[in-house]
């Protein structure tokens, strides 16, 4: 069945990691979740033979007030969605992807709670399973994707949300590794609007 799990310890300092799946066909693993007011999903997937769940976790002691604001492909918001999770409480939903440019993956969702809540997207197919963790909101310039491959059989994608009001300008640099370090192998630009 479905479920969660909280580890504490009296001191600072923990990290975490997890895996799920079948270890056979397939396995993702991502870092434990740090409780959050405001956080991105910056990628909600869905395609014909996959979708997407929203899970919010309310680890903390009193209900938490969550609203769930879901924007399709081209950015434009979608009906919030307004829930009451009590304590220790956990809210799965898999959102109407009827809004979504049909065949077309790259919805997102703002989550912001009364208290500090885990989010992430769960995106399950016959032969995948993909974590997408909420991200907090901060005012960041700057992403990594420290592990980008092409080639044998694997493919990398960047996805890239803007939670913000306007359209943001990106330069999107490559970097591949030699002998003497990396060297920048491309680089383009883009609008993400808002």
């Amino acid at each position: 069945g479905d479920g969660w799990i909280q580890a504490t310890s009296s001191a600072s300092g923990l990290s975490g990691f997890y895996l799920s799946g079948d270890f056979v066909k397939t396995m993702e693993g991502t870092e434990t979740g740090t409780p959050q007011l405001i956080q991105s999903i910056p990628f909600l997937w869905d395609v014909q033979s996959s979708r997407s769940d929203i899970v919010i976790i309310n680890p903390g002691t009193s209900h938490a007030n969550v609203t769930v604001n879901l924007y399709n492909l081209r950015g434009d918001e979608q009906p919030s969605i307004v829930r009451d999770i009590p304590a220790h409480g956990i809210f799965r939903f898999r959102p109407s992807f009827s809004f979504l440019v049909p065949g077309a993956a790259g919805a997102s969702a703002r989550v912001t709670s009364s208290v500090p809540v885990i989010a992430m997207g769960v995106a399950d197919t016959q032969d995948a399973l993909m974590f997408i963790n909420g991200q907090p909101d901060q005012p960041l310039t700057s992403r990594i994707a420290p592990h980008f491959v092409a080639g044998n059989g694997v493919d990398s994608e960047l996805v890239l949300s803007n939670p913000g009001t306007s359209s943001v300008a990106v330069t999107i640099g490559l970097y591949g590794t030699g002998a003497t370090g990396s060297t920048q192998m491309a680089s383009m630009t883009a609008t993400i609007p808002a």
